[in-house]
């Protein structure tokens, strides 16, 4: 399964952005990427840079440049139905 943690930028000067990197490292599971995006432009440009940096993933978080990441919140994604090796349709006891 292919899970990723996004977060899309066009200001990594900010004061918070460090914050917000060290709150994902901490965080992180083995083998999950943080891919960090340097966007410039408005909304169009953002949404397009995310969209690439999502494409074939099977889960992604997605993280503000100025947030920061509670401790085992991104762990939490296989907790979810949708990280299991089944079809929707036929899980019968889902977390969520």
């Amino acid at each position: 399964m292919d899970v990723r943690v996004v977060t899309v930028t066009a200001r990594p000067e900010n004061l918070w952005f460090g914050e917000m990197l060290s709150s994902v490292a901490e965080g992180l599971p083995t083998g999950v990427p943080h891919i960090v995006v340097h966007s410039a432009g408005g909304a169009k440009a953002w949404n397009r840079d995310l969209w690439a940096a999502c494409q074939g993933a099977d889960a992604v978080a997605v993280v503000d440049d100025d947030d920061r990441v509670l401790p085992g919140a991104i762990a939490e994604l296989n907790r979810y139905e949708f990280s299991r090796p089944i079809a929707r349709v036929d899980c019968k006891n889902r977390v969520k």
